[in-house]
């Protein structure tokens, strides 16, 4: 990211791909419209290793409602989103010390400095497989509760989104120990 010249940043992982092609257009669109936010996602198409779709959601889509869920969940898939980089330099940029979840942790930084949105149209393919980082389910939430406990007095919800969490880590480990 430190590289990038423009004005906006829209990251593309190598596994996923834009399913709109005029994403860039309307998060470019909104964002020269709304220089109060620095971030803007849209929906996800869950796709398999095939290209196969799985499922589709859309996460929430005002700053408020973000706001009130993103402790409990990211409200942003990685490859959907197009944020401003000056923000996101403020804001330090990922957080190279973390293997999983710097993405989730610069969602939460940007909004400490400006609001947040998604589109409610369907702008990403994600791409689901064996290789995924996602799918290391307990190293993953080991750093979410790292990461969510960084902004607990920034965001709403911080107690209820760290016991599910934490919940669900036990329930993990259980499975991992009695297999």
């Amino acid at each position: 990211m430190m590289d990038a010249r423009g004005e906006y940043v829209a990251v593309l992982d190598s596994d996923d791909v834009w399913s709109d092609r005029d994403k860039l257009k309307k998060q470019y669109g909104f964002l020269e419209g709304n220089k109060d936010y620095v971030l803007i996602g849209g929906g996800v198409i869950v796709i398999d290793e095939y290209g196969k779709e799985t499922r589709r959601y859309f996460n929430r889509e005002s700053d408020e409602n973000i706001r009130g869920k993103i402790l409990f969940q990211n409200q942003f898939a990685h490859s959907s989103v197009m944020f401003r980089r000056e923000a996101a330099l403020k804001a330090g940029g990922y957080d190279e010390n973390l293997n999983i979840g710097e993405d989730y942790d610069l969602w939460l930084k940007l909004g400490t400095l400006g609001k947040m949105a998604n589109i409610k149209e369907h702008l990403l393919k994600y791409r689901v497989h064996g290789g995924n980082v996602t799918l290391k389910r307990v190293e993953a939430l080991k750093n979410n509760i790292a990461i969510i406990r960084k902004y607990k007095d920034r965001y709403p919800n911080y107690y209820l989104a760290y016991a599910r969490r934490a919940l669900r880590l036990l329930v993990y480990r259980l499975i991992k120990f009695v297999g």
